[in-house]
C-alpha cells in the first residue's frame, strides 16, 4: 500500500462530501441518495478512521442546515445509522470484492430501514405505541425502501467502480488494493497488461 499525503485524503473527503450532500439537496426520489456509498468508500479508502467517520456527519449536518432540522431523537438515530457504512468500509479493507460490496450495501439499507423507522414509531404521534403500531410503521416504509436500496447500491457501485477503473487504467495511482485482482479485472472485461494492484 502506498503512502498518501494528508492533502490527498482531505481532497477525497471533500469530493465525497460534495457528492453525498448534493444527492440530498438536489431533487431526487425519496431515500435515493449517495450518503452510504460515500461513507463506505471513505471508511475503506482512508487510513485515518476518525476522518472517515466525519464524512456522513458533515454531509448530514450541512444538508440539514438547508433542509431543516427535525425531532432530536430521530435525528440522533439518523446520524448514528449514517456512520454504519463507514464501519462496513473499514471491515472491507483488503477484500472489497463486488459481491461483498453489494452485500454490505444491502445490509446498510436493511439496518437503516429497521432502526430509523423504529425511532419514527417511537417519536411520532402517527402510530400507536403498540406492536401493531410498530408493524404499521414498517409497512408504511416499505414502498420507499426500494429507493433507499437503489441509492445505496448505486452509490457504492459508483464510488468503488470509479476507483477500480482508475486502478485499472493507471495502476501506479492505486494506493489501496481492492481485493482479488481477477474478480475486478473480469468486471472490467479484460486483464490489465500492467497487473494493477486492485
Amino acid at each position: 500500500m502506498k503512502n498518501r499525503s494528508l492533502a490527498t485524503d482531505v481532497f477525497v473527503i471533500a469530493i465525497l462530501v460534495i457528492l453525498a450532500a448534493a444527492s440530498r439537496l438536489l431533487p431526487h426520489a425519496p431515500g435515493f441518495v449517495a450518503v452510504t456509498g460515500a461513507s463506505m468508500f471513505g471508511g475503506w479508502y482512508l487510513r485515518r478512521g476518525s476522518l472517515a467517520y466525519l464524512i456522513p456527519l458533515v454531509v448530514l449536518s450541512l444538508s440539514d442546515v438547508v433542509l431543516g432540522f427535525y425531532q432530536p431523537l430521530l435525528m440522533l438515530a439518523v446520524y448514528l445509522v449514517a456512520v454504519a457504512p463507514v464501519l462496513a468500509g473499514r471491515m472491507l479493507r483488503g477484500n472489497a470484492s463486488p459481491l461483498r460490496l453489494a452485500a454490505s450495501a444491502l445490509c446498510c439499507s436493511v439496518f437503516s430501514l429497521i432502526t430509523i423507522n423504529f425511532f419514527v414509531w417511537l417519536t411520532s404521534a402517527w402510530y400507536a405505541k403498540t406492536a401493531t403500531g410498530l408493524l404499521q410503521c414498517y409497512v408504511a416504509a416499505l414502498p420507499f425502501f426500494k429507493y433507499r436500496l437503489a441509492g445505496d447500491v448505486c452509490s457504492v457501485a459508483l464510488c468503488f467502480g470509479v476507483y477500480a477503473l482508475v486502478a485499472y487504467c493507471w495502476p501506479n495511482q492505486a494506493s489501496v488494493p481492492l481485493g482479488r485482482a481477477r474478480t475486478w479485472s473480469s468486471l472490467l472485461l479484460a486483464p490489465s497488461p500492467k497487473g494493477p494492484r486492485i
